[in-house]
């Protein structure tokens, strides 16, 4: 597994990223309960001709609900069963298909995470409960891709699923009083061509820009970007930090993840904090040599929207 990105809003929100068996690090997020006040007087924030993205912070907290949350993202590699794991009886066969989540879950609890995104989860759609949790799945093409969203199940109320591929679903609805879209993605790497790139990060739109306006406010979202953002950047700053990929060049699908980023008036939180890791994912491919800069990468990224910028407490990587 990777390691992952961690990120705190007070009252509102941290983020966690983890990374798969050849990466060292990781990113985690939180929200906290202190008071599940609801919404109110929700038709006046939305008609307003405020803007409500960043500009009038005074007004979001106004209206945003008291609490911690607690989130994490992770490329698990698989957690489906092994081929060389198929003979046996069937309860065996459940057994093992289950371990990994099991020791996901477990750890996740220890660690306090309330949400998860998954990718390379390689299971069916589905939903199924797990320890403490309500896992949802977006399936899979030929036990390839499949990602995922594991959320406390205290909190799995109210919940629309929606799966719109193998490499993206979303959750819509409400976390303790506050309307909210998660989604988890997997993008494409740079094997595929631009255009098939840039046509994956389009249906992540068009399903994003689909969900009502009320859910469209607050999104965090848990991506696996596959791509290099490049050093910091003054035509950027809006939608990122000055951290990240020092040292390194923006390639296509970075500037893909941040154009997404500027179209949805969401934030990269991995960026804003400075850390003594920023790495997500590991080269296999390459010597072990630390020197290499194209032996770390920084892959996996927590995005909020920019309502939740001003809540948000820390964001790291969890070296796991």
């Amino acid at each position: 597994m990777r390691p992952s990105n961690q990120t705190v809003l007070p009252h509102s929100v941290k983020v966690v990223e983890e990374c798969t068996e050849s990466e060292s690090e990781s990113t985690l997020p939180t929200i906290s309960d202190s008071d599940n006040s609801e919404w109110e007087d929700w038709e006046s924030l939305e008609t307003s001709n405020t803007e409500i993205f960043g500009a009038d912070v005074d007004l979001i907290k106004e209206f945003a609900p008291k609490f911690e949350l607690k989130m994490a993202t992770l490329n698990v590699r698989s957690l489906a069963l092994r081929p060389n794991m198929m003979k046996g009886t069937h309860s065996a066969k459940r057994s093992l298909e289950n371990v990994n989540l099991d020791l996901l879950t477990t750890n996740a609890h220890i660690q306090g995470i309330h949400v998860m995104g998954l990718q390379e989860c390689r299971r069916a759609v589905g939903v199924e409960v797990n320890g403490e949790y309500t896992c949802y799945w977006g399936g899979c093409k030929r036990g390839h891709y499949g990602v995922g969203i594991m959320l406390l199940t205290s909190m799995a109320t109210n919940m629309e699923v929606v799966v719109v591929s193998p490499r993206f679903m979303m959750l819509i609805g409400s976390i303790n009083g506050m309307f909210l879209t998660l989604f988890s993605a997997y993008t494409y790497t740079g094997k595929e061509t631009f255009v098939t790139r840039q046509e994956n990060y389009n249906q992540y739109s068009t399903a994003l820009d689909s969900v009502d306006t009320k859910y469209r406010i607050n999104r965090i979202g848990f991506i696996d970007g596959n791509c290099n953002i490049g050093n910091y950047s003054e035509e950027w700053e809006d939608i990122r930090g000055k951290y990240v990929d020092e040292d390194k060049h923006m390639n296509t699908s970075g500037q893909l993840l941040l154009e997404f980023c500027v179209a949805h008036k969401m934030i990269l939180c991995n960026t804003y904090f400075e850390n003594d890791v920023y790495t997500t994912w590991t080269n296999p491919s390459i010597s072990r040599d630390e020197s290499n800069p194209n032996y770390h990468n920084t892959l996996d990224f927590v995005l909020i929207s920019k309502t939740l910028k001003e809540r948000m407490v820390i964001c790291g990587v969890d070296v796991g």
